[in-house]
């Protein structure tokens, strides 16, 4: 649905805004513009989506704010990844919707001229959208909870081996010698689109890492952080329970369900992964399940924030980097052949 697309891009603009300014010079305030005319845009467009098979119209006005979303958010990430590669000496990164290696350079100018022309098609449609009956007071029972668990969903994760990897197997091996052999918990952090989940999917199906702990679990935290079903999906993951013992699961108190996930952690070997944490009072609340003394069992999360990492053991903090220019070239190839030729155009016409 175009709504939850564009929210979900106002919310990613929202994140780089707050964790990669740096990257933004020049155009923040444009960026901080556009995330606002999105947010607007995104009132109108439950009705829109409902009601777009009535009107020709609203039809085609849907897939465009669909397009024109996707779109602000490639020109300011490709924008953001220009400038962090100048500071970093020309290396090159992945980007999360697609792999591209950037050319020439983008100056300050095109990208705001690219924002403004961005930002007219947005009011444009809006008006378009108003004139065919569409109202912003029609968004006025959808609150932020439901709009949460969209962005929820759009982002959660799971353990399953990425199909197509390039330059993270030293990344792996480290991380899988410490979490085998050293004390402490691990963490892999590092700016948004370096592949954190990737590397961490990696290490939850590495071999040894199979071999060495009874148990393993795989729980999205995100920026949506709600402790008990946090609490109830690192046991569910831990046990693989039955139906029926999954529901008697979530009618455990919080005390007892406490006491379960330290228990088999005791008990066992586990490994738990905790992806894309954000904040240091989420870890706080979190920790209390995990025994820190007489066990085996292991801590391994992602975060984009390395203040976090550090905080929770500076001893396992392992900091993702770009990959360099012959990597990416590589990661760009195996791309490319994997995708049938009418995605190829698709994907070159994006590198244009």
């Amino acid at each position: 649905m175009a709504e939850s697309v564009v929210y979900g891009v106002a919310t990613r603009l929202g994140n780089l805004l707050e964790q990669e300014a740096k990257f933004l010079y020049g155009v923040s305030d444009q960026v901080q513009q556009l995330q606002t005319e999105l947010k607007r845009i995104q009132c109108l467009l439950k009705e829109a989506d409902a009601r777009q098979h009535e009107s020709e119209i609203v039809m085609q006005g849907v897939a465009e704010m669909r397009d024109l979303a996707y779109d602000a958010e490639d020109i300011i990430a490709t924008y953001a990844l220009k400038v962090a590669s100048n500071k970093g000496g020309g290396v090159q990164k992945a980007l999360k919707r697609f792999t591209c290696i950037l050319g020439e350079g983008i100056t300050v100018h095109q990208v705001g001229s690219k924002i403004a022309d961005i930002m007219t098609k947005l009011s444009n449609l809006r008006k378009s959208f108003e004139e065919n009956g569409i109202r912003e007071s029609i968004m006025q029972g959808r609150g932020p909870s439901s709009l949460n668990e969209t962005q929820r969903e759009q982002r959660e994760t799971y353990p399953h081996p990425e199909r197509i990897v390039v330059g993270l197997e030293d990344d792996t091996n480290k991380l899988v010698a410490f979490l085998l052999k050293e004390e402490g918990v691990a963490s892999i952090c590092g700016m948004g689109g370096l592949g954190k989940t990737t590397l961490a999917k990696m290490v939850y199906n590495h071999h040894q890492v199979k071999r060495h702990f009874d148990r393993r679990a795989w729980v999205y935290i995100s920026q949506q952080f709600q402790r008990r079903r946090v609490w109830e999906d690192i046991l569910i993951s831990l046990l693989s329970p039955s139906k029926d013992q999954r529901d008697d699961i979530r009618t455990l108190n919080n005390a007892m369900l406490v006491e379960k996930i330290r228990l088999v952690q005791q008990e066992q070997t586990c490994l738990v992964i905790l992806d894309d944490i954000w904040k240091i009072e989420d870890w706080n609340i979190l920790r209390e399940v995990f025994p820190m003394e007489n066990t085996d069992s292991k801590i391994l999360l992602s975060s984009r924030n390395k203040n976090l990492a550090l905080y929770v053991d500076p001893r396992g903090l392992h900091e993702l980097q770009c990959l360099n220019n012959e990597k990416s070239w590589e990661l760009l190839e195996k791309i490319a052949i994997s995708w049938r030729s009418g995605k190829i155009l698709f994907f070159l016409e994006k590198l244009i």
